[in-house]
């Protein structure tokens, strides 16, 4: 098995010993709740910014709440489109805050967070049809608040990694971003994968919880749909060039790895971050694992780099 740090033993110590209920037991309005409760007590105080925004995008019926965070006074900054985690059932813009927050200080962006719809109550296609959205009005979010992006690139975490995955082949040529950046991503749902039997009990994602999330976001029939399953898609030579991140300790990881292989078969362009000893979720987990620091300054450099390609 892969070794942990003295970091994730600890953590995993306070976890076992709060002896908490899994978060699959709540209904999803009580595991929201708590869910925010617990990244409460795993986060800092507000990571200090140039400037924060609210604001809505798309027309009539068709509108998203997004928070625009602006690193500097510079227009010409790139721009990160934001998906974040929470299995398509959990978290928001506000659980989210800090982590937007250091992703543009990172990677010196301007960073648009979508509040995307979540199941059960809106399942899929609901939130990735709002992602699409998101990639499709950015011309209005760039007009409002006069930027010059020099590049978009779409970021996303666990299912937000998903989201990003599958808009990004779904969006037509012109509104595509120029990279992505899937950190943990979620891109099978059969949870047939090795790491899944490695790490699907004791290391915070079980596979309770996934099959929970899974089972809330999509039927049983659409489980394979390539714009879930998106390690399935015929449609992957449309990726734009991908930075992914993987986790050593976590049930997710062996799908990374295939899909880092799949994108390099087509001949896109990808960086591959594997933190052998990290759990998932960890770039959410600043007051227990310092390693967030290192993971953020990576991904930070990798939007440099590409902004300039």
């Amino acid at each position: 098995m892969t070794q942990k740090n003295p970091e994730i033993e600890i953590l995993l110590k306070r976890v076992a010993d709060a002896n908490l209920p899994s978060i699959e037991t709540y209904d999803p309005a009580e595991a929201r709740v708590e869910f925010r409760r617990r990244m409460r007590v795993l986060e800092t105080d507000h990571e200090p910014i140039y400037k924060v925004e609210d604001l809505t995008i798309g027309l009539d019926k068709d509108k998203l709440l997004c928070r625009l965070y602006q690193h500097s006074e510079n227009t010409n900054a790139p721009l990160i489109v934001f998906a974040h985690g929470g299995g398509w059932v959990l978290a928001g813009i506000e659980e989210y805050d800090n982590f937007c927050r250091r992703l543009s200080s990172a990677g010196s962006c301007n960073v648009l967070s979508v509040e995307y719809r979540l199941a059960p109550e809106h399942p899929y296609p609901a939130a990735l049809n709002d992602m699409i959205l998101a990639f499709s009005s950015l011309d209005q979010v760039i007009f409002q608040h006069n930027l010059q992006p020099s590049s978009i690139i779409g970021v996303g975490d666990s299912a937000g990694g998903n989201l990003i995955a599958s808009t990004s082949i779904k969006i037509p040529k012109e509104k595509k971003p120029k990279g992505q950046i899937l950190i943990y991503p979620v891109l099978d749902t059969s949870m047939k994968r090795n790491s899944y039997s490695e790490f699907g009990s004791k290391f915070l994602l079980d596979t309770a919880v996934m099959d929970w999330f899974i089972q809330s976001y999509c039927s049983e029939t659409s489980k394979d749909d390539p714009n879930i399953s998106i390690i399935l898609s015929p449609n992957l030579s449309r990726s734009p060039q991908t930075y992914i991140m993987t986790a050593g300790l976590d049930p997710l990881r062996d799908e990374g790895f295939e899909f880092v292989e799949k994108l390099r078969e087509l001949s896109i362009s990808v960086t591959h971050s594997h933190y052998s000893d990290m759990l998932h979720g960890f770039l959410g987990m600043p007051k227990a694992l310092n390693t967030y620091k290192d993971a953020f300054n990576e991904v930070g450099k990798w939007i440099r780099k590409i902004d300039k390609c």
